[in-house]
């Protein structure tokens, strides 16, 4: 018989974002299965920005850690999650989503149905060169606005 684990127990959910984390939250890249969504918890170096719910979070140095930035983020890096629940201060840690549903804070309007990849500054743009998410319901004309899509990063 197999065992299957779907990582710690979540004893706050994933809403909430910390600057000091307790004895009961998990490690920096862990991850876990929470209502059908899948996240990883992950850490904010950005040393000037917050993160807003939809942004992409990319790793500071490229595949070494889960300590994410938003400032540097160039089209077509590789994102290691999206902010989903709350905004994450500067030095902050929290649960990033990495597969399901979540908003997307896109570059500008964009249609449902439409494919998105990483632009710069955390924002999603159109594109199927890199496509990780599948926006759901159409972002207004405003720039930077947030519509629904779902991720499998």
């Amino acid at each position: 018989m197999s065992f299957y684990s779907e990582g710690p127990v979540i004893f706050g959910g994933v809403s909430a974002t910390t600057l000091t984390p307790g004895p009961k939250d998990p490690e920096v890249g862990a991850r876990c299965n929470y209502q059908g969504n899948m996240y990883v918890y992950a850490y904010n170096a950005a040393s000037d920005s917050a993160a807003y719910p939809g942004m992409i979070a990319t790793p500071v140095v490229a595949n070494t850690s889960y300590s994410f930035t938003i400032t540097t983020t160039a089209g077509l890096d590789v994102p290691i999650g999206v902010v989903r629940n709350a905004t994450f201060a500067t030095g902050a840690y929290g649960w990033l989503l990495t597969k399901g549903f979540g908003p997307a804070y896109t570059s500008a309007a964009i249609a449902a149905g439409t494919a998105l990849q990483p632009a710069t500054l955390g924002l999603w743009t159109t594109g199927a060169t890199f496509s990780v998410a599948k926006l759901l319901v159409a972002t207004s004309a405003a720039t930077n606005i947030t519509g629904n899509a779902y991720f499998n990063l």
